[in-house]
């Protein structure tokens, strides 16, 4: 499931992984500029952790960076679970979007940019 936060490269996933038994949600980014988004959004990784799960786990790969929480120990096919799971996976989702949307719709490239001169 992919849920868009009002600009192009991001969005909120929620994901199954049935052989690690586990359910995520995260943000991902993977607009061309997504690792200096991703240090744009660092700069407030204080504040924002003060909203977030504290299981949420920052990630910066080469292209594309993610903020993610795994519930464990699922099985994700089992349908008598599914309503805990589902009600676990619908908070993060929406968590994510609360916390970052409004951050997200406000980064600015310039900024760094302007900070480097």
């Amino acid at each position: 499931m992919s849920y868009s936060v009002g600009r192009g490269g991001f969005s909120v996933l929620g994901s199954r992984n049935k052989q690690r038994q586990r359910i995520s949600a995260s943000l991902y980014l993977s607009d061309k500029d997504a690792t200096t988004f991703f240090a744009l959004l660092q700069r407030d990784k204080t504040s924002i952790e003060q909203e977030l799960d504290p299981g949420f786990v920052w990630r910066e790969m080469r292209k594309e960076c993610q903020i993610v929480i795994h519930l464990d120990n699922v099985d994700p096919d089992d349908e008598s679970d599914w309503p805990r799971q589902h009600q676990w996976l619908a908070k993060q989702i929406n968590e994510l979007h609360r916390i970052f949307a409004p951050r997200i719709k406000r980064l600015n490239l310039d900024e760094l940019q302007e900070e480097e001169r």
